[in-house]
């Protein structure tokens, strides 16, 4: 018979079977006389579901998914990631986060409350003069609400600053709650980093969740000279004092009613919130210090103290 009709009449042709014994075909040749088999003979042909047949060389397509997703990739033994992730290492788990320094997170807001200090220490130089005018209102029947004292004047842009300077510290505290479970996971937490920025505002828990915060983000990572200071403990003793004096003194001017003995106390009340403010500046400064310092130390791979 002629070869080219017979080569016309054959459509596919039984050229051998794989190791697992799955039959394989192959289509006929192009032309006359070419010789069917496998393309590489030294080698099974590969179907779908099939291992890859070279274990010693890396995949050679890596911008192509690994066609046979029911077996893994023999190379190294790992499996062949074909879900965006490259091979043979596995994408960090989302949970990671990395140590970055908050040093200028810390210097704003150490900034920021040496503003309110200052504005503070303005409004005791104040507080004496507008003290007397308050006092002289009341005597003629005028409540203190109804009279502009320079004291007011400087109290408007102090609210602008305690709103500003309670964003950055949360904003530095929480990146300093960060760097320390990074840092070091297994320290203790009393509360979660929202309080970070709830802990200044909620009512009653504000006494006290903040000095939580702040301490354990320092013990976290704090030197062995620091782990037993009470540096904490006595700035927020002050924070509290110039909290409740700032209250008193606020409401003394916002009075409705007119009170002379009442009036006359703002220059005594202010004085002392000022003390109070500038004692609990100097005690913040050297927490933000202390923490800034003993967080970079660790990440320098300086151990961290035993508790």
């Amino acid at each position: 018979m002629d070869p080219a009709a017979e080569w016309a009449r054959s459509s596919t042709r039984v050229v051998g079977t794989t190791r697992q014994g799955d039959t394989m075909t192959q289509t006929p040749p192009e032309q006359p006389g070419q010789q069917y088999g496998p393309p590489f003979p030294d080698q099974p042909y590969q179907q779908s579901g099939q291992p890859h047949p070279y274990p010693d060389q890396p995949y050679p397509y890596p911008d192509q998914p690994y066609p046979y997703p029911d077996q893994p990739y023999p190379h190294s033994g790992q499996p062949y990631q074909y879900s965006g992730q490259q091979y043979p290492y596995h994408a960090p788990p989302e949970t990671f986060r990395p140590f970055r320094p908050a040093k200028t997170l810390a210097v704003a807001a150490a900034a920021l409350a040496g503003l309110v200090t200052a504005a503070e220490l303005a409004e005791m130089a104040v507080a004496w003069y507008s003290g007397g005018q308050l006092r002289d209102a009341a005597a003629d029947g005028v409540a203190p609400s109804d009279v502009l004292t320079p004291y007011d004047i400087i109290g408007l842009p102090l609210l602008g600053l305690l709103v500003a300077v309670w964003v950055v510290t949360a904003l530095w505290l929480t990146q300093a709650r960060t760097n320390a479970g990074v840092l070091n996971p297994h320290a203790r937490h009393a509360r979660s980093p929202v309080w970070a920025w709830l802990g200044w505002v909620v009512p009653v828990v504000s006494l006290w969740f903040p000095f939580q915060f702040v301490r354990d983000v320092r013990l976290a990572t704090a030197a062995e000279q620091h782990r037993h200071s009470s540096v904490v403990g006595w700035w927020w003793a002050m924070w509290l004092g110039y909290a409740a004096t700032s209250q008193i003194g606020g409401r003394i001017v916002a009075g409705t009613e007119p009170n002379v003995g009442l009036a006359g106390a703002l220059g005594p009340i202010e004085t002392v919130n000022a003390a109070f403010a500038v004692v609990a500046l100097v005690l913040y400064l050297r927490i933000i210090q202390q923490i800034t310092e003993d967080q970079n130390a660790v990440a320098r791979g300086r151990p961290i103290p035993a508790p």
